[in-house]
């Protein structure tokens, strides 16, 4: 399997979450990311949100308009299952 990381995503809290050039991946999460609800979100076993960009293209064609992030999603990727 040979997969590409198209971004990391940060946000201040709900969505959409916003490119990073880098990002620190910490046990809480990556820093200077925030989650809208904590008491759901987040926390050592929910830190980072994972994407398959492939999904995007499942729902184009149901009228959705996604790119990376807009899911809140930490990291949107390609050809990684």
């Amino acid at each position: 399997m040979v997969g590409t990381i198209l971004q990391v995503s940060i946000g201040k809290g709900g969505v959409p979450k916003y490119a990073v050039d880098q990002a620190l991946v910490t046990p809480a999460g990556l820093e200077g990311d925030a989650f809208a609800h904590p008491d759901i979100h987040g926390g050592p076993r929910k830190a980072v949100v994972l994407i398959a960009s492939e999904i995007f293209d499942e729902l184009a064609p149901l009228g959705y308009q996604l790119g990376p992030g807009s899911l809140g999603e930490n990291v949107t990727m390609r050809g990684i299952d």
